[in-house]
């Protein structure tokens, strides 16, 4: 199963081209931020709390950067982050509970490298 919203990026990369920047994931139940991820771009997806992570296909990642917005970081966050290591170029994941906590703002990873902290800048 493709997450919702990136079919569209994954009709660009068939046809050899790709996106500028990163793509975003946003982890919501949402149904308006869904309905434009569809709507209106081509670099947005959405993983609802139903979806599988393991059954998720990611292909129309492979070699992009990719930003996630995720509310908590728990088991699901880290295999989704674990997953997007697999094919993608630099992850980025954005964890809304530390940085109302006053934590790190999330972790990042380059292709290569190890996955570390995003430390506040005091």
């Amino acid at each position: 199963m493709t997450p919702h919203g990136l079919n569209s990026l994954l009709a660009m990369r068939m046809r050899g081209q790709r996106p500028d920047g990163y793509v975003q994931i946003t982890l919501t139940d949402d149904p308006h931020q869904a309905r434009h991820v569809t709507t209106y771009t081509e670099s947005e997806a959405v993983i609802r709390s139903t979806d599988n992570v393991e059954t998720l296909d990611f292909r129309a990642l492979f070699g992009m950067p990719v930003i996630v917005i995720a509310l908590q970081f728990g088991p699901r966050e880290n295999r989704l982050l674990s997953r997007l290591m697999e094919v993608a170029s630099e992850v980025v994941l954005y964890v809304v509970e530390w940085i109302e906590q006053g934590g790190e703002f999330g972790v990042t990873w380059q292709k290569g490298g190890e996955v570390r902290a995003i430390e506040r800048v005091s």
